[in-house]
């Protein structure tokens, strides 16, 4: 056999062999979770993100196995990004139709509710509705302030989208809260629970303010994860939250930052 045959049969050999290649292994999906400075939520001290939503992402990444980064954004748009994947997990959602359309869910993992925070004076005031708050707030010639983008319960959202005259009792406000109730620009505002029992023990600026016995609205809570994410991530995500529901752990840490 020549030479030619020799190297014509070897190749002939070598391109009969499998080919195997061993794929480079694929890094896991971060989990890049929402947080802002709204204690006790979340907050930023000495470069460390802590409060309660921190602990809950914190659980959820150990448990599902996904490296955890977070990402700093006020609420509307944290709500925006879940849709291009700036941010792929939000902590403290309800859940509604139109947010089905833009993200997944995950839970319910604890509950909120939504109370009516007033100056301490005002806080026998007579309210036992939303048409008595309303009759109150325009007595005193004064708006409640909410958060743009926020669920404050089916009936009044749906009240706050299409009754122009439930609209004009109420006013977006958030970061100015204290000093707008401080200068009374506003009759009240509208606040979870546990945020607003937090700015009230440990804020100054919040010292003169108080609960309302009145609650807006009372509902689960979701993680919202964006649609971005692709399946094997958002399986492990739902078998984590499933875990950590069962076995007690998101009901320690509500229970740790309720009476914090």
């Amino acid at each position: 056999m020549n030479l030619s045959s020799t190297l014509a049969l070897l190749l002939a050999t070598l391109l009969s062999l499998p080919f195997c290649v061993t794929p480079a292994k694929a890094e896991p999906t971060p989990l890049i979770a929402r947080v802002s400075d709204w204690p006790p939520s979340s907050w930023q001290e000495n470069g460390r993100w802590l409060g309660m939503n921190v602990d809950f992402y914190q659980a959820l990444a150990k448990e599902s196995g996904l490296p955890l980064r977070f990402v700093d954004l006020p609420w509307s748009r944290a709500l925006a990004s879940l849709k291009n994947g700036e941010c792929t997990v939000m902590a403290e959602l309800s859940k509604t139709v139109e947010r089905e359309k833009a993200m997944h869910f995950l839970g319910p993992y604890a509950k909120e509710e939504m109370v009516l925070v007033v100056r301490a004076e005002d806080r026998d005031i007579p309210i036992g509705n939303l048409q008595q708050l309303i009759t109150q707030s325009r007595a005193r010639g004064l708006q409640v302030g909410i958060e743009r983008d926020a669920h404050y319960g089916d009936e009044f959202n749906l009240r706050l989208e299409k009754d122009p005259g439930f609209q004009a009792s109420f006013t977006f406000a958030s970061t100015t809260l204290a000093e707008m109730m401080n200068n009374r620009r506003l009759f009240a505002f509208i606040e979870q629970r546990h945020i607003a029992a937090h700015k009230i023990g440990h804020q100054p600026e919040f010292a003169g303010l108080a609960i309302h016995p009145f609650a807006i609205s009372s509902a689960p809570l979701y993680f919202g994860v964006s649609r971005t994410v692709d399946e094997k991530t958002l399986a492990s995500l739902r078998r984590a939250t499933e875990t950590l529901i069962a076995n007690g752990t998101f009901a320690a840490i509500d229970r740790k930052w309720q009476s914090y």
